[in-house]
C-alpha cells in the first residue's frame, strides 16, 4: 500500500519535504503534506479520480465498468485489469500504468 501510495504521489508531483521521512507536498491536494500513511490513493476516489485524469491528460483513454479498468495510451500500451471492484481494479490498472510510465522514461 505504502509503496504505491509513494509511487502515485511522485508521479502526481508530489515533493518529498522531510529527507529523513516519507512526507510529501501534494499540489493536488491544496498543497498539503501528507506521509504515505494518511495519503488515499488506495481507498478514495477522490484522491484516486486526479490521477485517472492526469493519464486521460497524458492522451490515455480509462474506461471504468463494474469491476474492470482499461487504459490504452496512444504509444501502444494497453492495460485490462479485472478486480473484486471497480475501485480496486481502478486503482491496480493506474499503478501498472504508472510502472509502466516511469520504465518508459527512464
Amino acid at each position: 500500500m505504502e509503496t504505491n501510495n509513494k509511487l502515485i504521489a511522485e508521479f502526481m508531483g508530489g515533493q518529498k519535504v522531510l529527507p529523513d521521512r516519507d512526507v510529501y507536498n501534494m499540489p493536488t491536494h491544496n498543497n498539503l503534506c501528507y506521509g504515505l500513511d494518511e495519503m488515499k490513493y488506495h481507498t478514495s476516489w477522490d484522491w484516486l479520480m486526479p490521477v485517472v485524469e492526469k493519464i486521460e491528460d497524458m492522451g490515455s483513454e480509462i474506461v471504468i465498468t463494474n469491476a474492470e479498468c482499461t487504459i490504452s495510451a496512444p504509444n501502444g500500451y494497453y492495460e485490462e485489469t479485472i478486480g473484486k471492484t471497480r475501485f480496486g481494479a481502478t486503482h491496480t490498472a493506474v499503478v501498472q500504468f504508472i510502472e509502466y510510465y516511469n520504465n518508459l522514461n527512464k
